[in-house]
């Protein structure tokens, strides 16, 4: 073999993966052009280097130019514009799908690489809403688990990222994955769509066999993702009406990490507990991380959250002597609380820890507080603030009936 045979031999692998990439990249423009012909050869860049895998990388620099529009049709050009009906719409848009089969049809048995680029093109049909042209891929079987490279997404994260729900049933119906992280990503769709909001979205996946209850990396289901990001109530609501585990056992401490950083507001908080009970949720009393006993610990902070749980006639006491008890722990919170605090504070204090062993109505406590100076400032009045208090329990004075001002005084403490 000659010297010039041996380079052009040396050369064929290189000419191959050349004419491999410059195929798969007129493959794909040809794609776009059946698709919408406003997009041009200038609008695609074409990285020359290839992944391990021989995989082509392609990337759309004009995917942002239509983004101000909220149309799920490709754009077209301005002199069809502004005057379509929607008969003609449906119209264009079953051109473009007749030609676009055409095209799959004469490529799908002659292209090397056609699987993986079918499925970018599924991609960036999710990413800009072309519902139709996307059913058209999926006939030819694009791949629904493609993942692009850049942001770790799958084609149906990609329709949750622009709250597409059509897209997401159409995906859905064809099986894909609402439950799985793929890539650098380590949201699910479902997830994704949670935090988001994407109320129509998670619905879709729901109704098509999402798993409401499927676990990340971590361990937590969507619910507990929602809780902890303090997302929206009408998506807590749906999960739950599918079926969310309320009584998982990392919710409670999910719930708890809530409401223990004493900067955070605990509007939503208590709102979302409330929510949780009304779908059976059952707080433990002796679990390490307990919302009932934190609730107490720190009843002047959380009294809303406290009331909310000890007026539940389910919500148990705990039952042995190594737990702890409702009166204990109020008492040793109470007996903290006092500390450096004015007389009429002092007793608000303590009508707050009285209403709060006033409950359940079922089984209220049978001791109430008294609160008794140890030590005053001299010459100071009871409204300067150095006093020292004691805590002592007295009997609580029996009825014989439920008390008619409980919800009253409930509201009055709040306030205070």
């Amino acid at each position: 073999m000659s010297d010039r045979q041996q380079r052009l031999k040396d050369t064929e692998p290189q000419a191959d993966m050349e004419d491999s990439a410059t195929r798969g990249l007129a493959f794909m423009l040809q794609i776009q052009y059946a698709v919408d012909k406003g997009w041009s050869d200038s609008d695609a860049e074409w990285d020359s280097e290839t992944s391990v895998d021989g995989q082509e990388e392609f990337r759309d620099s004009s995917s942002d130019q239509d983004s101000s529009g909220d149309s799920s049709e490709p754009h077209v050009s301005d002199s069809t514009e502004g005057n379509q009906q929607p008969e003609e719409d449906v119209s264009l848009s079953q051109v473009r799908c007749a030609g676009l089969r055409r095209l799959l049809k004469r490529k799908s048995k002659r292209h090397t690489n056609f699987s993986n680029i079918i499925s970018k093109a599924l991609f960036k049909f999710a990413e800009r809403g072309l519902h139709e042209e996307a059913k058209v891929l999926l006939e030819f079987e694009a791949d629904l688990d493609y993942t692009d490279t850049e942001t770790g997404y799958t084609p149906l994260h990609a329709a949750v990222e622009r709250g597409d729900a059509k897209m997401v049933e159409i995906l859905m119906m064809c099986d894909a994955s609402a439950s799985e992280t793929y890539g650098e990503t380590d949201e699910t769709p479902l997830v994704m769509a949670c935090l988001s909001g994407e109320l129509e979205c998670v619905r879709m996946m729901l109704e098509h066999g999402a798993d409401v209850n499927g676990e990340d990396d971590d361990g937590k289901t969507p619910l507990m993702r929602l809780v902890e990001e303090k997302g929206s109530f009408q998506v807590m609501e749906l999960l739950l009406e599918k079926g969310a585990d309320v009584n998982s056992d990392l919710l409670e401490p999910v719930l708890y990490e809530l409401f223990e950083c004493s900067q955070e507001p605990i509007r939503y908080g208590v709102e979302a507990v409330r929510l949780l009970l009304r779908h059976g949720f059952k707080p433990q009393c002796c679990s390490q991380q307990s919302l009932l006993k934190l609730s107490l610990t720190a009843f002047d902070r959380l009294f809303s959250l406290a009331s909310l749980l000890c007026e539940r006639e389910d919500t148990l006491e705990p039952d042995h002597d190594e737990c702890w008890s409702r009166l204990d722990v109020l008492r040793e919170a109470l007996t903290d609380a006092l500390r450096g605090r004015s007389e009429a504070e002092a007793r608000a204090l303590v009508d707050k820890a009285n209403v709060l062993l006033d409950l359940p109505i079922v089984h209220p406590s049978p001791l109430r507080f008294t609160l008794r100076p140890v030590r005053r400032p001299t010459g100071a009045g009871s409204g300067h603030r150095g006093a020292e208090w004691a805590v002592d329990t007295e009997p609580a004075r029996e009825s014989g009936r439920p008390r008619r001002g409980r919800k009253r005084r409930i509201s009055e403490a709040v306030l205070l």
